[in-house]
């Protein structure tokens, strides 16, 4: 895939199994899969495969994402998506490679008035929404539209003690990851 909508109707839809043991049993017809979205999560991560084999040679593909994005094709039929399926990019993280073996990170995050930062380790300015999509993602960071994103999760029970390496009383994950439903998770 070479956009962010191709690649959901690559993987979201019905699609019909071919392999042998895929079929009816009654009229041995072809099974049809659907696969579909039943839950519309507040906050939407998409880590992307950018690289793709072609005669045992890895090749670069340009990614083209959108700014924003609707679920509702790749829903459920059934389901209701209390909060919506619309959902707004929010921050973008760039692999960029200066050598063949050597590899950085940099991101573009969007502020709450929706003005767009880019940071790496030692800088941080404000750039054009053009500069961010110029951007070839590796992580993709969507919010569903409407969703307060908390800046510090709430970590049930409180720190219960707890102090991060830094020495501050703060909530810690203490639990070894985030569940399900959870947008991501802080550690210090």
């Amino acid at each position: 895939a070479t956009s962010l909508q191709e690649a959901f109707s690559e993987n979201f839809g019905q699609c019909e199994l071919t392999g042998a043991k895929d079929r009816c049993e009654h009229c041995q017809g072809c099974l049809v899969e659907e696969c579909t979205i039943t839950t519309a999560p507040d906050a939407l991560i998409i880590k992307l495969e950018r690289m793709e084999a072609r005669d045992k040679d890895l090749r670069h593909v340009d990614f083209d994402f959108d700014l924003d994005l609707d679920l509702a094709p790749y829903m459920a039929p059934d389901v209701d998506a209390l909060g919506g399926t619309r959902y707004q990019l929010t921050g973008v993280i760039e692999q960029r490679h200066e050598y063949l073996s050597t590899s950085y990170y940099t991101a573009c995050v969007r502020g709450p008035k929706g003005e767009w930062r880019a940071m790496n380790n030692t800088l941080l300015h404000e750039v054009a929404v053009e500069e961010v999509r110029r951007r070839q993602p590796y992580i993709l960071f969507y919010s569903r539209g409407g969703a307060k994103l908390p800046s510090q999760p709430d970590v049930p029970g409180g720190t219960d003690g707890a102090t991060c390496q830094q020495g501050s009383n703060h909530p810690t994950d203490r639990t070894g990851g985030a569940n399900a439903n959870d947008a991501a998770t802080t550690v210090c």
